[in-house]
C-alpha cells in the first residue's frame, strides 16, 4: 500500500513540475527551443516522475492485488475491465474530439484517459484492501469523473481560444489531475 501510494505523491510532483515546465516553454509570443537547456531538464524530470509515479502506483497495486503464495485480491471492478473501458474511453474521446469537433489530437488525450485508469484502478484495489471505502471512496471516484470531463472539455477548447487565455486554461488539467491524485493519497488509510 505505501508503494502505491508513494507512486501517488511522485505523480503529483510530476504535474507540478509539468506545470512548471509549460508556463516556462510554451508562453505565448515567446519563441524558444522547448526541450533544450533548462526546459529540457523540466520536461526530463517530469518525464521521470510521471513514469515513476505510474510504474510505483501500478506495481503497489499489483503487488496487493496478486500477492505471492497467496489467493488474488477480489477486486469490485476486475483490473481487465478498467483497462478496457479506459481504451474504449479513448477511442471515444477520439472519435468526438478529432471526428466531430475537430480538434487536432495531441499526446494530451492520452494523458487524461491513462490518468483516469490508473486512478480508477488505484482506488478499486484500496476498495478492495479495506482501505478506502464508503464516503472517501465516492469522493475519489467523482474527483476523477469531474477532473477528467473538465480536462477534456478544456482540451478541445484549447485550440478554440486566443493564445494567452489558451496557455493559462491548459494548465488547468496538471492542476487538478495534480490536486485530485493528492487528495486520493490522503483518503487511502494506511
Amino acid at each position: 500500500m505505501l508503494e502505491m501510494i508513494a507512486g501517488q505523491w511522485l505523480f503529483v510532483a510530476c504535474c507540478v513540475v509539468y506545470v512548471v515546465w509549460w508556463n516556462v516553454s510554451f508562453r505565448p509570443q515567446t519563441e524558444v527551443n522547448r526541450v533544450g537547456g533548462f526546459r529540457g531538464i523540466l520536461l526530463g524530470i517530469t518525464a521521470f516522475l510521471g513514469i515513476g509515479g505510474v510504474g510505483m502506483s501500478m506495481h503497489g497495486a499489483i503487488q496487493l492485488a496478486l500477492p505471492v503464495g497467496a489467493a488474488p485480491l477480489t477486486l469490485p471492478v476486475p483490473a481487465a475491465g478498467i483497462v478496457v473501458a479506459g481504451v474504449v474511453a479513448f477511442g471515444l474521446s477520439l472519435l468526438v474530439t478529432w471526428g466531430f469537433l475537430k480538434r487536432q489530437p495531441t499526446t494530451e488525450l492520452t494523458l487524461i484517459v491513462a490518468w483516469c485508469v490508473l486512478e480508477a484502478i488505484v482506488i478499486d484495489v484500496a476498495c478492495a484492501c479495506g482501505t478506502l471505502g464508503g464516503t472517501p471512496a465516492t469522493v475519489a471516484v467523482c474527483t476523477i469523473a469531474a477532473s477528467t470531463v473538465s480536462s477534456l472539455v478544456l482540451y478541445v477548447l484549447y485550440y478554440r481560444l486566443p493564445e494567452w487565455p489558451a496557455f493559462y486554461t491548459a494548465s488547468i488539467p496538471l492542476v487538478t489531475s495534480g490536486l485530485v491524485t493528492a487528495l486520493i493519497a490522503c483518503l487511502i488509510r494506511v
